[in-house]
């Protein structure tokens, strides 16, 4: 059984628990397995059935978490129509998602920084995310077949340069949301700037002359 995709409800009680800790202000590296199966309420042997550790455990509860996000945010990208529309609403849902829940900002805010903790968690969610990693491929793939639809990308690039250029700006923009969540910059533009500045991005480096 792949206990991401389909949870046994003893594990989906430990992904809902650690969200809901992260939610109510618990440091992701302070999370315990005591206090993630008192949560759930299990026993804390249970726990080491399904994991072999409090961070597969954290990872595995973030991935299926986030693969779930995924499945409601693709059922409203397909009513966009519009390839700069569709990235349009890609960026507002990242900035409601990853700005509106305290267990989103420590996500991003680790996956962007570095130390022990951080390189252990960011290792055990690539290496749990195998069955969402396609899903996130289906969404990149929607993105660039409305392109496609439009005509929109020039004749001397190909696929591969589209879904870097794609890639490369949401990552920026993911940047963009940790620097202001942590008040790093005075002078960062406003999140209307931000993504204006990805799609133009994504214009200049794919798009015809003729695209906005």
């Amino acid at each position: 059984m792949n206990i991401i995709a389909n949870p046994p409800q003893k594990v989906k009680a430990m992904y809902d628990a650690v969200l809901s800790e992260m939610n109510e202000g618990t440091q992701m590296h302070s999370l315990t397995v005591s206090a993630i199966t008192k949560k759930a309420g299990i026993g804390k042997g249970t726990a080491y059935e399904y994991f072999s550790s409090k961070e597969e455990i954290i990872s595995h509860a973030l991935v299926y978490h986030i693969i779930n996000r995924i499945k409601e945010y693709r059922g409203e990208l397909e009513k966009v129509d519009g390839f700069e529309n569709k990235i349009e609403y890609s960026l507002m849902w990242i900035m409601k998602n990853y700005t509106g829940e305290a267990a989103a900002r420590q996500v991003l805010s680790g996956m962007l920084s570095s130390g022990d903790t951080a390189s252990k968690m960011k290792k055990n969610m690539m290496e749990s995310q195998g069955c969402g990693m396609d899903k996130l491929m289906d969404i990149i793939n929607i993105i660039i077949e409305e392109g496609k639809k439009e005509d929109y990308f020039r004749e001397d690039t190909e696929e591969f340069e589209w879904m870097s250029a794609l890639l490369s700006q949401v990552s920026m923009f993911l940047l963009f949301l940790n620097h202001k969540l942590r008040g790093d910059y005075a002078n960062l533009p406003s999140d209307e700037k931000a993504k204006e500045l990805v799609i133009k991005n994504i214009r200049i480096l794919v798009g015809k002359p003729s695209c906005g």
